[in-house]
């Protein structure tokens, strides 16, 4: 903004960004180092609508009356600076609950996804014998005890298919 203030001075923006330049010879320096000012007064009291700069100076403001996570807040970095902001708040033994309830909630997410790939392998499996029987059954070949507790017992994915591929020609065993 260029419009000038009651002390004659330019009005600067919510969010300002400078750079340094060596005073007595005016050259730019630390071009790689650039400054930035939130003045958190002129924020809205509102959330904004968009991500970006306002979103962050919302958070920074608002982080300590957040009680819970906005469900419709990114997984990304905004989630993981309010999480940091709020652990600000725990004490030592608050963040040690904290990190124990976080690694226990993972290490369980972590068995769950075992248990439903295992299960999911398991019915795949299953799958395939049933193709097995089904193929025997539409092709009239008999299949004894033995077979049948061969099939029940297989767990190679690949001798299953091949095992449909032969049932299908007319033959198995």
């Amino acid at each position: 903004m260029t419009t000038a203030s009651s002390s004659g001075l330019p009005l600067v923006p919510m969010l300002s960004r400078w750079n340094m330049t060596e005073q007595g010879s005016k050259i730019a320096g630390l071009l790689q180092v650039q400054y930035a000012f939130l003045e958190l007064p002129k924020l809205p009291n509102r959330r904004p609508d968009a991500a970006g700069t306002d979103l962050w100076a919302w958070l920074f403001v608002h982080a300590p009356e957040l009680t819970e996570m906005p469900a419709d807040l990114s997984l990304g970095p905004h989630r993981a600076a309010l999480e940091l902001a709020n652990q600000a708040k725990f004490t030592a033994g608050e963040l040690e609950t904290y990190e124990r309830t976080r690694d226990e909630i993972r290490r369980c997410s972590k068995i769950a996804a075992a248990r439903f790939a295992e299960g999911e392998r398991k019915g795949k499996l299953e799958g395939k014998r049933e193709a097995v029987l089904a193929v025997l059954a539409a092709r009239s070949i008999p299949v004894n005890d033995d077979q049948l507790a061969r099939i029940g017992a297989c767990k190679d994915p690949s001798v299953l298919v091949r095992w449909v591929g032969r049932a299908g020609h007319g033959s198995f065993g």
